[in-house]
C-alpha cells in the first residue's frame, strides 16, 4: 500500500511538473522548473551593485553554496543570476563583505539561460591586503588578483585560483579541490581532508606546508626552495619541480625554507 502511494505520489509529481512545462512554454517564457517540497516555476534574474570609486583593502566573501567569480573589471561591482540572488553587501571603513545566501531552490529543468552564479568585480588598479573567502557546498574562481593574504575555508566544493601574486595563502578544505595555476607567492599554507590539491606553474619564496588525509597532492612545473614529502592515506605526485635559487636537486634544495608535503600509509612519485 505505501508503495503503490509513493508511485501515485511520483506520478502526480511528474504530470504536474510537465503541465508546468507546456504552461510556460505556451506563454513563451524561459520556463525554470525547480523542486522544493514538490516542482514550482521559479524565476531567474540578474541584480548588480557597483562602487564606484571604493577604497577597498579587504574582502570577505560567504558564498554559501552558489559559484563566486572573482574578475578583474573598471569598477568595484557584485552581479548575482539564479533563483535567489539576494546577496547581502557592506562596505565599511575598507572592507567589502559580500554574503550570497544560500538558493532552496534545486533547479531540475530548464529553458533559457541559467547560470547561478555570483561575480565580484575587482578594480584592474586594486591590490589587497586581505581576502577571505568561505564556501559550503558551492564553489570558488579567483583570476587575476594580487593579495598580500588569502584565506579560503572550503567544504564540499572546490577553489580555483588563476594568476594570483601575493604573500600567504592559507587553505582548509574538506571533501573539495583546490587548484593553482601561474602562481607566485610567499608561502602556501594547506590543510586538506578527501580533498585533492593540484598545481601548475607555481612559485614559492619561504617555508611553506600542504598537508593531506585521505587526499591527493599534484605538483608540476613549479619552482620552491626545498622539498619534504609525506601522505596520510593519499597520493602525492612531483612532476617538473625545481628546489632553491640554482635549481638544486630535491636533497639540497634549502631546507628551512622547504615545502612540506606530510602523508601516512600513502604515495609519493616524483619525477622530473
Amino acid at each position: 500500500m505505501d508503495l503503490k502511494k509513493t508511485l501515485i505520489i511520483g506520478a502526480a509529481g511528474m504530470v504536474l511538473g510537465g503541465v508546468m512545462i507546456v504552461g510556460g512554454l505556451s506563454a513563451g517564457a524561459e520556463t525554470n522548473i525547480a523542486w522544493n517540497k514538490g516542482p514550482k516555476i521559479v524565476d531567474v534574474s540578474t541584480t548588480h551593485k557597483t562602487f564606484k570609486d571604493a577604497q577597498v583593502q579587504n574582502l570577505e566573501v560567504d558564498a554559501g553554496n552558489n559559484l563566486v567569480e572573482i574578475v578583474r573589471g573598471t569598477d568595484w561591482g557584485v552581479t548575482a543570476t539564479g533563483t535567489s540572488n539576494k546577496v547581502l553587501t557592506d562596505l565599511q571603513d575598507k572592507t567589502l563583505r559580500i554574503d550570497a545566501p544560500d538558493d532552496n531552490h534545486k533547479l531540475i529543468f530548464s529553458f533559457g539561460n541559467y547560470d547561478p552564479k555570483v561575480t565580484v568585480t575587482v578594480p584592474f588598479s586594486a591590490n589587497l591586503d586581505n581576502l577571505k573567502i568561505t564556501t559550503t557546498n558551492g564553489g570558488m574562481i579567483v583570476q587575476g588578483q594580487n593579495v598580500k593574504n588569502t584565506t579560503v575555508s572550503n567544504s564540499n566544493g572546490g577553489v580555483r585560483f588563476e594568476n594570483l601574486q601575493g604573500e600567504q595563502l592559507n587553505i582548509t578544505t574538506t571533501n573539495g579541490a583546490i587548484a593553482l595555476e601561474d602562481t607566485n607567492l610567499h608561502a602556501v599554507h594547506s590543510k586538506s581532508q578527501n580533498s585533492a590539491f593540484k598545481a601548475e606553474n607555481l612559485t614559492l619564496t619561504d617555508a611553506s606546508d600542504i598537508t593531506s588525509t585521505n587526499g591527493m597532492i599534484k605538483l608540476e612545473d613549479s619552482h620552491f626552495p626545498g622539498l619534504d614529502a609525506s601522505t596520510h592515506n593519499g597520493y602525492v605526485h612531483v612532476e617538473d619541480v625545481q628546489n632553491g635559487d640554482d635549481d638544486k636537486s630535491y636533497q639540497t634544495g634549502d631546507a628551512t625554507k622547504a615545502l612540506k608535503i606530510q602523508t601516512t600509509n600513502g604515495v609519493i612519485s616524483i619525477e622530473n
